[in-house]
């Protein structure tokens, strides 16, 4: 599941998922070729794509503003806390991409709502392949020669790797699910609640 603007599900459906041979189609053929079991996993389709909605419910085309932020904030909540409520499912989230605001507020929503065996994660890119590449890389390729774009130097996909790194975060649920009826909807309000029962501040 994506949590997106409406600007970055036009890019993502025109950059990943369109065409024939699009990236999502290479990822799963290179995956198929690497001999990696797949059926019935890695569903992704249109259903998947959640656009952060603005005042009147229409996606939101950006977030300029702090009422944007916010609001992205509050159906983040309401998104995660949709699946943490199932005892069945473990919730991996991803930091990676997007506003740096949404990252920050998706690994706040998790600190707010995840789980024992739920998760955080980010991607590290190689350092060389910091500032963009030509070709895009959106998942390593063998055999292909990637060209920083600020520097001109190429590199071979084969001697670089991104690394998939696990965040340590707390987890506040604990804190505050026996004393609530139940989770506030609102970001906001949930903080100020928390905040009521977090363990007190050390001088």
């Amino acid at each position: 599941v994506v949590l997106v603007t409406k600007s970055g599900k036009e890019r993502l459906c025109d950059e990943l998922l369109s065409g024939e041979k699009s990236v999502r189609g290479q990822m799963l053929a290179a995956l198929k070729k690497d001999k990696i079991k797949i059926d019935g996993k890695l569903i992704f389709g249109d259903t998947s794509i959640r656009v952060i909605p603005d005042e009147c419910g229409n996606g939101i085309a950006d977030l300029r503003s702090g009422d944007d932020n916010l609001r992205a904030a509050d159906f983040m909540l309401r998104q995660i806390r949709q699946y943490t409520e199932s005892s069945d499912t473990v919730v991996l989230a991803s930091i990676a991409g997007g506003r740096k605001t949404m990252s920050a507020l998706l690994f706040s929503c998790m600190s707010l709502l995840g789980r024992e065996d739920d998760k955080v994660f980010h991607v590290l890119l190689p350092p060389e392949f910091e500032g963009g590449v030509v070709p895009t890389m959106y998942f390593p390729v063998k055999g292909v020669v990637y060209t920083n774009k600020r520097t001109g130097k190429k590199y071979k996909s084969d001697k670089y790797k991104s690394e998939l790194f696990e965040v340590p975060f707390v987890r506040m649920r604990g804190w505050y699910q026996e004393k609530f009826k139940s989770i506030p909807p609102s970001y906001q309000t949930l903080i100020s609640k928390v905040q009521t029962v977090a363990p007190p501040a050390v001088n």
